[in-house]
C-alpha cells in the first residue's frame, strides 16, 4: 500500500477494533503489500487491511470458518467479536487470533 494509504488503514483498523471492544492502543504492522496484517495490542488481534475494491475479504472469513468447522489447524477470527467483515474509510478489515 502506499504510506498515505497504510496511515488510513492503520486508523481504520484501530477505530473499528476500538468500537467493538477490544483495546488497540499499539500497532505493529507484520506485512504490507496490496493489503495489510496488523497485529494490534494489548486486545491480541490480528487485522488484516484491504481497501474496499479489493474483495477478497469476505471470502478469508467464509474459507476460514469452512475449515475450522471441518477441524483444519487454521486461524480463526476473533471471538470476541462478530465473524464477519467490518467497514470503514474505504477499508474492510477482519479481525482474527493471534
Amino acid at each position: 500500500m502506499l504510506v498515505s494509504e497504510v496511515v488510513r488503514a492503520v486508523a481504520a483498523a484501530r477505530s473499528i477494533a476500538l468500537s467493538l471492544g477490544p483495546a488497540a492502543d499499539d500497532v505493529t504492522v507484520l506485512h504490507d503489500s496490496n493489503k495489510l496484517t496488523l497485529r494490534l495490542l494489548p486486545c491480541d488481534v490480528v487485522a488484516r487491511v484491504a481497501p474496499v475494491t479489493h474483495q477478497v475479504a469476505r471470502f478469508e472469513v467464509d474459507l476460514a470458518q469452512r475449515l475450522a468447522g471441518a477441524g483444519c489447524p487454521v486461524a480463526v477470527l476473533d471471538p470476541r467479536v462478530e465473524p464477519r467483515v467490518h467497514e470503514r474509510d474505504g477499508f474492510v478489515v477482519t479481525l482474527w487470533t493471534h
